[in-house]
């Protein structure tokens, strides 16, 4: 008779997978899916570097789906741009 062999582990092909290289640049190979969304982080902090932290940490937080948190710094920047154009329009001249 074949003994029934319980218990054995089946190795997961899926789990295992790793990307070719890190695109990402973070030092770890990861599995393909990571590194996709490490790139595309990394390609949009690079898109707006210069601009100021509030968009930064916007662009952050949607992009980890953390739409509360990104919510709280799209008031921030939608308000700080309400404020410079009052003052602008408050240093110009009318006519």
């Amino acid at each position: 008779m074949r003994k029934l062999q319980r218990n054995k582990k089946v190795p997961n092909k899926q789990a295992k997978r790793k990307a070719g290289k890190d695109y990402d640049g973070d030092g770890k190979v990861e599995a393909p899916a990571a590194e996709y969304q490490g790139s595309k982080d990394k390609a949009i902090k690079k898109a707006i570097h210069g601009e100021s932290r509030d968009i930064i940490n916007f662009v952050v937080a949607i992009s980890e789906e953390k739409y509360a948190v990104a919510n709280k710094y799209l008031q921030g920047i939608i308000e700080g741009k309400i404020e410079r154009r009052i003052q602008q329009s408050l240093n110009e001249p009318l006519f």
